[in-house]
């Protein structure tokens, strides 16, 4: 989760991304999903 929010601090804009992961128990935690929406990240995740 640093890496996500070192980047989404560097960027100047982040509506419209969307972040795709492999259903991973880390990029469903309650706390990355909420980071994902206060900056407007649509969330995409495989089918497994």
């Amino acid at each position: 989760m640093n890496a996500m929010t070192m980047d989404l601090s560097n960027r100047k804009r982040s509506q419209g991304i969307i972040f795709h992961s492999d259903g991973g128990s880390h990029y469903a935690s309650y706390d990355f999903i909420a980071l994902l929406e206060q900056h407007h990240l649509r969330r995409s995740m495989s089918l497994l």
